[in-house]
């Protein structure tokens, strides 16, 4: 079923509110009444990702966890606290490069304490070399200040996030059951793109708070697994927004 650019605007802003604020009872029920009759809703109760410890691949180990301590200036509850987020790396040292999402570090309040990224069970400060600024542009690439090993690097995509296409998401979800309160890296193997458009797409990969900023990958026989997106958000039931690397893939290239 094809969809119109305001109805796919619409499921991306729901979803974006769910992976960021939590699960609101209001948005699944518009989810279900908007978008019932798309392709790939998960009605499984079986959880269909994998924890990379139990089914390792070869891009695993170029994922790694982020921390950002953010000031929370709304809600009932403003404050401080430690954003978690997934990263990707994608250029070697001595200071490797990572893709992650915008909102993974736009909160920071304290240059005393920078996002940091675990790299190899040591935790490595981060500095923004480039983004998107915004979550209309959910993107951003950091470079650790040390120097920092570089495991694994998961080569850049370049083509688009097309409808219908297969891709792997996978990040450090913070669910209780897989993620372990995101002390596992989890991906969810062969979801669908179910809807896009220029600036983003939309997906049945399943992700959970925490999996922000982790890597969207596609495979195919002659280049192997590749870098295709960035988790921005998603519902934590069946709906996650994906932003293509093919937004950012030139700033990305020309960076040093």
């Amino acid at each position: 079923m094809r969809h119109s650019m305001a109805s796919i605007g619409s499921l991306v802003e729901i979803a974006r509110c769910g992976l960021r604020l939590g699960y609101w009872a209001a948005a699944l029920t518009l989810l279900i009444t908007t978008s019932g009759a798309q392709a790939g809703a998960a009605t499984d109760p079986e959880d269909p990702r994998h924890r990379a410890q139990d089914a390792p691949r070869d891009w695993t180990r170029a994922v790694v966890r982020l921390e950002t301590p953010i000031r929370h200036r709304g809600g009932d509850h403003p404050g401080h606290r430690i954003e978690h987020c997934t990263g990707t790396l994608v250029g070697g040292g001595p200071n490797p490069l990572l893709v992650t999402a915008w909102h993974c570090i736009e909160g920071q309040f304290d240059l005393t304490r920078p996002p940091r990224a675990e790299i190899d069970g040591r935790w490595y400060a981060l500095r923004v070399l480039a983004s998107g600024g915004s979550m209309a542009a959910d993107w951003a690439v950091v470079t650790t200040v040390d120097p920092a090993p570089t495991p694994a690097v998961l080569p850049i995509h370049a083509g688009t996030l097309d409808l219908g296409a297969r891709v792997t998401a996978g990040g450090f979800s913070r669910d209780d059951q897989l993620g372990a309160i995101g002390q596992h890296l989890t991906y969810h193997e062969d979801c669908r793109v179910i809807a896009a458009q220029r600036d983003d797409a939309l997906s049945n990969c399943l992700a959970y708070k925490g999996a922000s900023g982790g890597p969207v990958i596609v495979n195919d026989a002659e280049q192997g697994y590749r870098l295709a997106g960035v988790i921005s958000a998603g519902d934590s039931l069946a709906r996650s927004v994906l932003v293509p690397v093919s937004r950012f893939s030139r700033r990305l290239i020309a960076l040093p």
